[in-house]
């Protein structure tokens, strides 16, 4: 058969067409694709009980510069329609828009108890669709609280409180009522047996069980989660959690199980108090939605049908740990065919208070498993594991032993130098286990109710040795996301960041806490603020922000708007801690900065503006008073720490608070909300300056670290001042050599206002020092987290400290949201070289997708690599001489059409660009680069006393390769020019040792110390006696038996056989003074003390109090006078030290040679 040519060629013609349009359709063609999808932040989340989720998706992209110009979301209840490109929920059509995060859901009325499909597309610059993402899923919970049908059920007999409040918050015998208050710590078992005559097609359960629960259907464990539900305010909000059970359903016999143990909702009654409040007894809500294959439906609800019994968990603590008593238990209990004939009926109670709310955060689980790093027995039958890494979780352990054996396991961060276990940094919590055995061949044993923060256990009462093989630790956090990846060619700075990542997540269990060993465990403000940002660059933060942000709204004080500085706990008056409590402003900001999310802010807005217009009742002049805590664990200029100092501290958050407010309020569209609130940021801020600034010293307030840093990072400091606070600030670190003064909040404040005026020189330096205070000091000795005080005191993982983490990120990395158009959609990156990195790395998983910041110095050419994700932009400063001097992938970027150069500024090349990956080489970088200063030398022995007729022999060295160290030994700077450190020096004599190391192209090292006092220890020192007792003033020591005495040669505390907590010293000998006159005398102690010298008090500085200097003045003669001083310790931190100053003396400690024991020889 002969063909027609023109039939021919049309018909391949239409071949071709079709072919092109179905690439067309799969998106072939578009520079565009689709990477992640995620559903209210989450993938395929189950127990969405929002009626219009909203939905965020992020771009792969070939080339460079590529956005996004429009999309298409599809909604359906049946995913075949989404294969055919249909559906019937929504059909959003052709949105002409660059929106890729957020958008919400705007289709037909969602379902409760439905799974919807969903998938999306976009269109690229050249309008070219992408082809649609893989179908993703959401599973709605209630969408209405009337669609609840079951009832909190628990053991019949228990009662709730009957106060007001409707909890209780302090130990009761009886309650308001005259009723006794009868508190079962026992373990509650509840059971549910049910028949199913059809096929399943879905089976949707959601359940909250109070203080915690454990869930098992059909004798399986649902879940791996554990201590759920998260903690909450229960009064106004209680978590529940959705699982999609399935698959777990069978025809015929089914049962749910439900073991509650004790949480939050009902410690012991012990705890009750500001830590914990007790809300009522052990409680469960389950409710059980049905979908068979045929559609029909069934409703199985908790009520006075279920069963109940005890548990084996005979008691259950949060802080003292967990007695499980392994012969208690039922055997298949959780099973359908268990007989349950014997149990009792469930009582029906009444519910929490709080508003039902469905579990979004990331649940609790156990996230690792480690090996024991070893296992000592420092006495017969103490067994000592060391897992090697301080975390918060438990042991599992698998034993072998007789019936009715009971071991107990203590947990503990440190041990003692006998090899037990140091319990000191639990304070008051029992952090112990004990499992008490049936005789099995193998028993398996952690703990379900409680959780601990330790790197060492205890284990007694077990008559066998154990082995590593035995022993498993359990990790357990709330179980956020890697977001962010860090490491550079410091190893320092990489261990940093390994206690950092450590530390934050023991301390992420529901909510941000401070700790996870002590009886605390608590969602302090303070210290979530501080490192909000650290936890956001490091994981994904946005639902569990998202869940704490609505605690802390739920405890605003309806009466006048003000703030807890915990959550979530009930409100607390009588306390004015803004700088804690501002953390709420601080992290919505954070959260809209980083993620973007409009709706957040908008969400809050109305508490925010609550919370600074109560600011702004109790304001002055618009200065606040004092803050309860302020710069938590600082030094002021002499080395000691105030509470609530600086006094600025309270009324800098509350700008802060009214800064934010106004952008809110302009982001939302109130726009006289905005002209309000600018306007009382501006007011605040001229008071600030007026009434805290110092024209003669240039400086704010006292001088301290905090006091400059926070209006320079404020932007508070009048621009012609700016450079004059910065100096000030400055030198107070250069006074310090090179080390930090700040506590919680200006450690973190302090580096970014260095940063943030081109000092991160400054910066770099006191993030890199070997010792106290820094961070390199708090991992001396093996410790793997950060310690919550920069002496290495108190609690041994504490994370507040961890705010630098953020700068490593922003400053060395270089990477962050821009403020003016946030969520990553345009992106700075301005990394900081120092001369002591040869390389940096670091990526970020945004909302957007992946950004990435990496540089190399190589010789003199520095190499940085950026990767920016589709549909966004950047600004990048390249660190340069000139754009001249800069190449982008073999290329000189003035040849880059697709890099557009803007200006050179402070040594970089500043440069927009759309998204992709690019290369730039910057030459001739080495004159660019800040010097690092020489590590500062190490001298040993320091600070001691040589007794006569011992000499001392004192080294020295420098962690610089190749530095030289000169010293002096009469107290002065040495130079280059000074005695030059060779070999081990031998002193017989008093000296005040200073050494200094000096390098050619670096800075020269700040000054080492050490001062080498000889005493004859038959003249020299004084007597002391210890006393050991509770008192909250000086007692009366002269009716006391001391429980040792000895000579010391000074005041420290510390450089005596001292417990801990609760003691007081007496020091007793003389003062030899050398010129007649008047002289000064101070004590600085905390807790109370006194000085008497000639029988005279001459300073009283008595009382429970933090660390508090008082002095009192004297006319002396020349000789030796009659010295007692005495000091107690109530708790908490000690310190005492007792200062001079008079003719020929300057201010300072009382030295050992002019204390004798004789008033004379």
């Amino acid at each position: 058969m002969k063909i027609n040519r023109f039939v021919l060629h049309r018909f391949f013609l239409i071949l071709i067409l079709c072919a092109a349009a179905l690439w067309w359709q799969c998106g072939a063609g578009s520079g565009l694709q689709i990477r992640t999808a995620t559903c209210e932040y989450l993938k395929n989340p189950v127990g969405i009980d929002l009626s219009r989720p909203r939905f965020s998706w992020t771009l792969s992209a070939i080339g460079r510069g590529q956005k996004q110009t429009a999309y298409q979301l599809l909604v359906a209840r049946d995913p075949e329609l989404l294969s055919k490109n249909r559906a019937d929920q929504w059909d959003s059509g052709k949105i002409d828009s660059d929106q890729s995060t957020h958008v919400r859901y705007a289709g037909k009325p969602l379902r409760s108890h439905e799974t919807y499909y969903w998938q999306v597309r976009a269109w690229d610059g050249q309008s070219r669709p992408s082809a649609f993402s893989e179908v993703q899923t959401f599973t709605t919970a209630f969408l209405a609280p009337d669609q609840w049908q079951a009832q909190w059920i628990g053991e019949p007999g228990g009662k709730d409180p009957v106060n007001e409040q409707g909890f209780y918050d302090q130990p009761l015998a009886m309650d308001e009522e005259g009723d006794s208050i009868r508190y079962n710590p026992r373990s509650l078992l509840l059971r549910k047996s049910f028949h199913l005559q059809r096929p399943v097609k879905q089976a949707l359960l959601y359940v909250s069980g109070l203080g915690y629960y454990e869930l098992n259907v059909n004798g399986k464990k649902i879940g791996d989660q554990v201590l759920a539900p998260a903690k909450t305010f229960y009064k106004q909000v209680v978590l529940y959690d959705a699982y999609d059970i399935s698959a777990q359903m069978r025809p015929g016999a089914n049962a749910l199980a439900l073991m509650l143990g004790n949480g939050w909702f009902n410690p012991l009654p012990k705890w009750w108090s500001w830590r914990m409040q007790w809300y009522g007894a052990k409680r469960a809500l389950l409710q059980l939605v049905i979908v068979f294959q045929d559609g029909g439906t069934q409703v199985l609800c908790s009520d006075s049908s279920w069963k109940t019994a005890d548990g084996p968990v005979l008691s259950s603590c949060i802080y003292d740990g967990e007695i499980y008593d392994a012969n208690q238990e039922i055997p298949g209990w959780t099973t359908a065919d268990f007989n349950d004939s014997a149990w009792k009926p469930a009582a029906v109670l009444t519910p929490p208070g709080g508003r039902l709310v469905a579990s979004l955060l990331p649940p609790i689980r156990i996230t690792q498993k480690l090996q024991p790093l070893r296992i000592s027995e420092p006495q017969p039958g103490i067994q000592v594991v060391d897992m090697g890494q301080n975390f918060s979780g438990w042991l599992r352990i698998r034993f072998k032993g007789s019936k009715g054996e009971k071991v107990t396991i203590r947990y503990a961060e440190r041990v003692s130098a006998d090899g037990r276990i140091d319990v000191r940094s639990n304070n008051l919590a029992a952090a112990t286990d004990v499992y008490i055995m049936k005789g099995a061949a193998e028993e398996i044993y952690q703990p379900r109710f409680t959780y601990h923060g330790f790197r060492y256990a205890e284990i007694s009462g077990y008559s066998a040795e154990l082995t590593e093989e035995q022993v498993e630790g359990h990790v357990v956090h709330s179980s956020v996301e890697a977001a962010g990846e860090f490491s550079c060619s410091s190893e320092r700075i990489n261990a940093i960041r390994r206690a950092i990542l450590w530390s934050q997540r023991a301390n992420l269990m529901g909510l941000p806490t401070d700790c996870p060993q002590r009886d605390e465990r608590l969602g302090w403000i303070g210290d979530a603020h501080v490192t909000a940002e650290e936890a956001i660059y490091n994981f994904d933060m946005a639902q569990f922000y998202r869940k704490w942000l609505r605690d802390i709204q739920s405890t605003q004080s309806k009466k006048n708007g003000d703030l807890p500085y915990i959550s979530p706990r009930p409100f607390t008056d009588g306390k004015g801690t803004p700088a804690w409590s501002s953390g709420y402003h601080l992290i919505i900001w954070y959260a809209y900065q980083y993620y973007g999310d409009r709706d957040l802010l908008a969400e809050h807005y109305d508490s925010m503006r609550r919370y600074v217009d109560h600011l702004s009742s109790i304001a002055t002049d618009y200065i606040l008073p004092m803050d309860e805590y302020g710069d938590w664990l600082s030094e002021n200029a002499d080395g000691w720490w105030q509470r609530g100092e600086p006094l600025s501290t309270s009324t800098g958050y509350y700008y802060y608070t009214a800064d934010i407010l106004a952008r809110a309020a302009e982001i939302l569209g109130h726009q006289q909300d905005a002209l309000t609130y600018r306007r009382l940021a501006d007011n605040i801020k001229k008071a600030w300056h007026a009434r805290f600034y110092h024209a003669d010293s240039r400086q704010y307030e006292n001088g301290s670290q905090f006091s400059n840093a926070f209006p320079l990072f404020l932007n508070i400091v009048p621009r012609e001042l700016q450079e004059s606070v910065l100096d000030s600030l400055i030198s107070d670190i250069f006074q310090r050599k090179g080390h930090l003064s700040t506590g919680i909040l200006g450690t973190k404040y302090m580096l970014e206002a260095l940063s943030q005026y081109e000092r991160s020189d400054i910066a770099y330096l006191m993030v890199m020092q070997p010792d106290y205070p820094g961070w390199l000091h708090l991992l001396k000795d093996g410790h793997t987290t950060l310690s919550e005080q920069w002496n290495r005191t108190g609690s041994h993982n504490h994370v507040m400290f961890g705010s630098v983490d953020a700068w490593f990120y922003k400053v060395l990395a270089g990477m962050q949201p821009d403020p003016a158009v946030p969520g990553f959609e345009h992106i700075l990156i301005k990394p900081y070289v120092p001369a002591g990195l040869s390389w940096v790395k670091a990526r970020y998983e945004s909302i957007r997708g992946s950004v990435s910041s990496q540089w190399r110095v190589k010789g003199d050419q520095l190499t940085l690599q950026v990767a920016i994700p589709a549909n966004s932009s950047a600004t990048i400063h390249m660190p340069a001489t000139s754009v001249q001097s800069i190449q982008e992938s073999g290329k000189s970027v003035q040849n880059r059409k697709e890099i557009f150069f803007e200006r050179m500024e402070n040594g970089y090349a500043v440069m927009r660009v759309g998204s992709g990956e690019y290369r730039f080489i910057s030459s001739g970088i080495s004159g660019l680069l800040d010097p690092v200063f020489v590590a500062h030398p190490v001298i040993t022995p320091v600070d001691t006393f040589i007794q006569r007729p011992d000499k001392a022999v004192v080294r020295m060295e420098s962690e610089t390769l190749g530095a030289e160290i000169h010293y002096t030994l009469d107290g002065s700077l040495p130079t280059e020019t000074s005695s030059r450190y060779t070999q081990p020096i031998v002193v017989e004599e008093n000296a005040a040792i200073v050494a200094r190391a000096f390098k050619q192209g670096s800075h020269p090292s700040f000054s080492s110390e050490s001062h080498i006092h000889f005493v004859d220890p038959t003249a020299n020192g004084l007597r002391y006696q210890l006393y050991e007792g509770q008192w909250t003033a000086l007692p009366d020591l002269s009716g006391l038996s001391p429980q040792a005495a000895g000579i010391a040669f000074g005041f420290d505390p510390h450089k005596l056989p001292v417990p801990r907590f609760d003691f007081a010293l007496a020091f007793n000998g003389f003062l030899a003074v050398d010129q007649p006159g008047w002289y000064t005398f101070y004590t600085k102690s905390n807790d109370g003390s006194r000085l008497y010298i000639d029988g005279k008090m001459v300073v009283d500085n008595d009382l429970e109090h933090l660390v508090q200097e008082r002095s009192g003045k004297l006319l002396l003669t020349a000789g030796r006078h009659p010295l007692r001083a005495v000091y107690f310790q109530s708790g908490g931190a000690s310190a005492f030290q007792v200062l001079y100053e008079g003719p020929g003396v300057a201010k300072s400690v009382i030295p050992p040679g002019k204390l004798f024991q004789q008033q004379t020889d």
